[in-house]
């Protein structure tokens, strides 16, 4: 979580490509892909994914990814979620 708070991706990469959790939650509960999937920036939503993140996931008060892109109107990352 804090490669995607420092905007790392080639950190966050390398902590994946080493067996970090894309799943793992924050202490206030958030996952890796509901920070990401509020965002514009696809890429980091793409790398979670490509390393076992899960598109079904909910933020810490239960709306899934999907809905949390949506309410966003992250029109990008609500295409990838539904791939």
């Amino acid at each position: 979580l804090f490669a995607i708070t420092s905007n790392s991706k080639a950190g966050a990469k390398a902590l994946l490509e080493a067996g970090a959790d894309p799943n793992r939650r924050a202490r206030d509960g958030e996952s890796a892909l509901t920070m990401v999937a509020s965002g514009t920036d696809t890429d980091w939503l793409r790398l979670l994914l490509a390393f076992g993140g899960d598109p079904n996931a909910r933020n810490a008060i239960g709306e899934p990814v999907l809905v949390n892109a949506g309410l966003r109107r992250n029109a990008d990352a609500v295409r990838i979620l539904l791939d």
